[in-house]
């Protein structure tokens, strides 16, 4: 699989560089207008999509930023390239929950062009969503779902802690977020894909976010969302980011049987995202054309047949 990679922070030039070892996968070219002309893995990395023609690609791997409104236009440049295109733009898990009318054009010029838009990362797009609707599987007549992730901010990127604005005085942070300058993004998306999945239709979900402090600094951010379906069924995802915390990952299933599913460590964050990017590059061809779910991505890297994906 060819893939052009979109955006060379640390994410996109850690593709780049798993993409060369990783079987059945082959970075083609890498686009940066910051980095232009700097050599990264063998590849002059390019100044625009615009200097890709005539590259031959299957899939564009965009690792640009989270806001998809702004995003749009280079999706769509990218499908009318006839690339499959993945993403690492939170809000694309779910874009019909903030965008209905973008989400339904991006649907509408992925199938015209006959390729697949999808996004990928850990969370959104696997440890909160996707990870918890596979548990499931196992179990029936399911009351309960409740999804914990813990990360210990001091083992992660200082984007990451800046983002959430670790570090700011408590009375600050509080007024940042209001305006809403401050904190992760996907939550409320996880909780749909996933209730998606399930094939439950939530009938609320009330999302919560506030400051972890020690005295009056910001240490960490914590995060919930509490959903629910017409029928009872209930749905509880929570999210907490502290420096010097714990890395955690916990799904219980409240049906028959009840499971309970620890990951001690936690899921690393940017090497799973990585490994997630790489994973959805290498299967999205075989997805239907369109604006695609995270959960529709198959888990086998096989042509049904036992055979791998080249």
């Amino acid at each position: 699989m060819k893939l052009i990679a979109v955006g060379l922070g640390e994410i996109g030039r850690s593709a780049v560089t798993r993409g060369g070892v990783v079987d059945g996968v082959q970075v083609v070219a890498a686009v940066d207008p910051a980095l232009a002309g700097q050599q990264l893995e063998g590849l002059t990395v390019l100044r625009s999509i615009d200097d890709c023609h005539g590259v031959a690609a299957d899939v564009a791997l965009v690792s640009t930023g989270s806001d998809l409104a702004t995003l749009a236009p280079l999706f769509v440049r990218l499908l009318e390239m006839r690339l499959h295109v993945v993403s690492t733009c939170e809000v694309l898990a779910f874009p019909w929950l903030s965008f209905p009318d973008l989400a339904h054009s991006l649907d509408l010029t992925a199938q015209r062009c006959g390729r697949a838009l999808v996004a990928c990362g850990v969370n959104p797009g696997f440890a909160m969503d996707v990870l918890p609707s596979v548990i499931a599987q196992a179990s029936s007549s399911i009351d309960r779902i409740q999804v914990v992730r813990k990360v210990d901010l001091s083992r992660r990127r200082p984007q990451l802690r800046a983002k959430l604005g670790v570090g700011m005085a408590a009375v600050e942070w509080t007024q940042l977020a209001k305006r809403g300058g401050l904190g992760h993004r996907g939550l409320l998306e996880s909780a749909h894909l996933c209730a998606d999945a399930l094939g439950w239709k939530l009938e609320e979900a009330a999302f919560s976010r506030s400051p972890i402090c020690e005295g009056a600094t910001v240490i960490g951010v914590a995060e919930r969302v509490d959903a629910r379906t017409p029928h009872g069924q209930e749905l509880e995802l929570s999210l907490c980011f502290q420096v010097d915390g714990d890395d955690v990952d916990e799904v219980t299933v409240q049906g028959v049987p009840p499971i309970r599913v620890r990951c001690d460590g936690g899921l690393p964050g940017d090497t799973v995202t990585v490994a997630r990017m790489l994973h959805v590059c290498r299967l999205a061809p075989r997805l239907r054309p369109g604006l695609r779910l995270p959960t529709e991505v198959p888990i086998a890297a096989t042509d049904g047949n036992g055979q791998a994906d080249e």
